[in-house]
């Protein structure tokens, strides 16, 4: 904030209350014992070591269901995470990321649809949405300076040719050089099928860094795998091996100025 010379001007900061309940996660598969004893073709390793990457990835998969539910979670300055009334103060002009995109109005040279847009026009949405993060501003009116770093962008499976194409390629017939490479630094690109649900849109975030983040995540107790084989109690009597996936946490709303959602229309 600004102050007379020579004045001594003390901000007081604002306080919240937010609160993210940890859960209990576990999962377990069973194998037969006559199965694994059949087992030529290493199926059963297969499956365990799938089963076992898949809950080395949890956090993805949570950090993906929230992104697809935040305009109806509700963050610490209680309102949606993707929402137009994020406020700091009650004198604040309310701010929204969460923004309707009409990629017809983009001056590309080949026009797609909100259903397949075009390399150009996803390379022109990605470009808004770190645009709009850039305009945010802090109850005093000052910028938050959130374009200075990485960001990852998160899409459904079918924008993986448009956002791979838009996001790599140096420049296009129409728009020139490429905006995204030319404004930011490293742009991460997440594309797939837990994102699906997304339908039209797509989220831009600010990579988390080590004092703030978009999603929060909390984990109390650190992945624990478990296995019930040869010489347990459980494979003596119920002829039959277990492997048990388990941890505590949870993962909230942390600063919505960090991502943007943008709805392709």
């Amino acid at each position: 904030t600004e102050g007379t010379e020579g004045e001594l001007v003390i901000t007081r900061l604002l306080e919240y209350s937010h609160t993210i309940k940890n859960v209990y996660f576990n999962a377990t598969v069973a194998f037969k014992k006559k199965d694994i004893r059949r087992d030529k073709t290493g199926q059963i390793m297969a499956r365990a070591g799938a089963f076992g990457k898949k809950a080395a990835g949890f956090w993805e998969e949570k950090v993906a269901d929230f992104y697809i539910a935040a305009d109806q979670i509700v963050c610490y300055d209680k309102t949606p995470f993707f929402g137009n009334q994020h406020q700091d103060d009650p004198d604040q002009t309310p701010q929204s990321n969460m923004v309707d995109v009409d990629i017809s109005t983009f001056p590309t040279a080949v026009q797609g649809t909100p259903e397949q847009p075009s390399p150009e026009e996803m390379m022109l949405t990605v470009f808004k949405g770190i645009e709009i993060m850039g305009g945010f501003k802090n109850r005093f009116g000052q910028p938050l300076d959130m374009t200075d770093g990485e960001f990852t962008v998160c899409a459904p499976l079918k924008y993986m040719g448009a956002a791979m194409s838009g996001l790599k390629t140096a420049s296009f017939l129409n728009t020139g050089d490429n905006v995204v490479q030319a404004a930011t630094g490293k742009i991460n690109l997440v594309c797939n099928q837990r994102f699906d649900p997304l339908g039209n849109s797509i989220i831009v975030q600010a990579v988390p860094t080590n004092t703030a983040s978009p999603v929060l995540v909390q984990e109390e107790t650190q992945l624990e795998l478990e296995v019930l084989g040869q010489g347990s109690d459980h494979w003596v009597t119920h002829d039959e091996m277990l492997m048990k996936a388990s941890k505590n946490g949870a993962v909230g709303a942390g600063f919505w100025q960090m991502a943007v959602k943008l709805n392709l229309t």
